[in-house]
């Protein structure tokens, strides 16, 4: 954001900002920035499970493909991005 500023870009009318992975810190920065917030506690959740389940079930054969598993996401917008609106 600093680098933005200093090469006199201004957010969000001349670059709309979103970054992948929230933090609270996003909200204090002016102007607040948008993020897609990711399950952090679901996905270790997960992580957790999946290497239980590998120490329970040690003399199955090992399973060569990978787990995949889909978990909801949650876009925030922030003043970051705001559309600028339209001149008729």
């Amino acid at each position: 954001m600093e680098a933005i500023r200093n090469l006199k870009i201004k957010i969000p009318s001349d670059l709309g900002v979103v970054v992948f992975d929230d933090h609270n810190m996003f909200r204090l920065f002016t102007p607040s920035v948008t993020a897609i917030s990711q399950p952090i506690n679901e996905m270790a959740q997960q992580a957790i499970n999946l290497v239980l389940d590998r120490l329970t079930n040690a003399k199955m054969p090992k399973q060569d493909k990978p787990v995949h598993i889909v978990l909801k996401n949650e876009f925030r917008i922030r003043e970051s991005s705001q559309l600028r609106k339209r001149q008729s």
